[in-house]
């Protein structure tokens, strides 16, 4: 998944793994995310739960969690002093990999967007403004 805003970009990362725990797990693929930068464009996944001692656990830029259905991933974006249209893509193929009679939303603070119907979803951001997003795979049933 990649995150952009004018020249600025981020990428995140998500997934199952059959040996992934709830919390932070670098032995599974976990993995934290950079310092924000000064200007720009900072995007993590949030993990509440997990410990944050001096390195904070709760910001990972890939996540990686156990395959159990219902599953949910939160992520958080924030641009640091620019305001411009943000936009969240990702790769269809990738999204088809989850099992066809699950759905694959992604929660906005706008809406919902099917993730398997569509590749991207845009926004007009803020500067310095945090917006939160889930992907939830859940049943259809």
């Amino acid at each position: 998944m990649s995150i952009k805003v004018s020249r600025y970009s981020a990428s995140l990362r998500f997934g199952l793994n059959n040996n992934a725990t709830v919390g932070f797990d670098a032995s599974t693929g976990d993995i934290l995310v950079p310092p924000p930068p000064p200007t720009g464009l900072y995007a993590y996944f949030w993990h509440p739960d997990n410990p944050s001692d001096v390195v904070d656990f709760t910001k990972l830029s890939t996540s990686l969690l156990p395959v159990k259905y219902p599953v949910e991933w939160t992520f958080q974006v924030k641009t640091i002093r620019i305001y411009e249209e943000s936009t969240v893509t990702w790769r269809r193929d990738d999204i088809m990999k989850m099992p066809e009679n699950y759905l694959v939303i992604l929660e906005t603070p706008r809406g919902s967007v099917d993730m398997r119907a569509t590749e991207e979803y845009s926004w007009d951001s803020e500067s310095d403004f945090r917006y939160t997003f889930k992907i939830r795979v859940s049943s259809c049933v």
